[in-house]
């Protein structure tokens, strides 16, 4: 093991172990250092049942902007262990290329909390998708569920002007 690799495996502990500011500190200087590891050890740390370890690794990897986050992030999102905060997930993913998660970024706006439909919606009106007519079919299906249960879209009333904008924003136009 060289000198980098015994820095990168000190401050992993050293970010595991940390309070809220030393844990980002911490996370800056492994951002900095880079490469597999450090962006693996991140992804990792996404199934963290500390949500401090889960929130500075989502903040760490918007700043890495490594592609294999995405999947982890949307499922700590759909899937959060604490739906009360997940936020900081979803706001990583705005740095990230969705493009090819057109459903999920749905899903997050109907089904996630309040502030998880902010970073979606970001995500909807400033990313380019790829879709299909059925997927726009079933974007519509759950629209129309969350309209007849709203219990299953956490904040409708206070969401549903913002999500019926994104739902037309692609209803209105044919897919790919």
């Amino acid at each position: 093991m060289d000198a980098v690799d015994t820095e990168v495996e000190a401050l992993k502990d050293q970010f595991l172990c940390s309070d809220w500011d030393s844990l980002l500190k911490t996370s800056d200087k492994l951002v900095d250092i880079g490469g597999d590891a450090v962006s693996l050890f991140f992804i990792e740390c996404l199934d963290s049942v500390n949500a401090d370890v889960r929130n500075g690794a989502a903040l760490a990897l918007r700043d890495i902007g490594d592609k294999r986050a995405v999947d982890p992030l949307i499922e700590g999102v759909l899937n959060p262990v604490d739906p009360k905060c997940c936020a900081t997930l979803a706001y990583a993913l705005e740095t990230h290329d969705c493009s090819s998660k057109f459903l999920d970024v749905f899903r997050i706006l109907f089904y996630s909390n309040y502030e998880c439909k902010w970073s979606a919606h970001n995500i909807l009106n400033e990313q380019k998708f790829s879709f299909t007519d059925e997927d726009l079919l079933k974007v519509k299906r759950m629209w129309e569920e969350c309209h007849l249960a709203p219990e299953l879209c956490p904040a409708f009333e206070d969401s549903k002007d913002r999500i019926q904008h994104n739902v037309d924003s692609f209803l209105l136009y044919p897919s790919d």
